[in-house]
């Protein structure tokens, strides 16, 4: 998938493994987080959800107006918090965004 500067509705779906590769089940999640950085090294914090029970560790994060307005590569990590205090955070992945042309 390509994705453009300033594209919006991007979904960006990711499946939380375990150490042995099974989905976690984060369907008791209280929080999902998608920690973003930029190109030049800010960093941007955005609210995920389960994309569909969750038992299966799907979660996703729809990109809005004004999130991808860097060219270049960008790394996340996805956070996820449980009522117990338990916090677990996934591994680095990272997309390109590249340069739309405007008509």
């Amino acid at each position: 998938m390509e994705i453009r500067e300033q594209d919006v509705g991007v979904e960006i779906l990711v499946t939380l493994k375990d150490e042995d590769g099974v989905a976690v089940d984060v369907s008791g999640a209280t929080a999902i987080k998608f920690r973003f950085r930029k190109p030049d090294g800010t960093e941007i914090s955005r609210s995920g959800s389960v994309k569909t029970t969750g038992s299966d560790g799907k979660v996703q994060y729809v990109t809005a107006s004004g999130d991808l307005d860097q060219l270049g590569s960008w790394r996340y990590q996805v956070r996820t918090e449980y009522e117990d205090g338990a916090v677990l955070t996934s591994e680095m992945s990272k997309f390109k965004v590249t340069d739309a042309i405007l008509v």
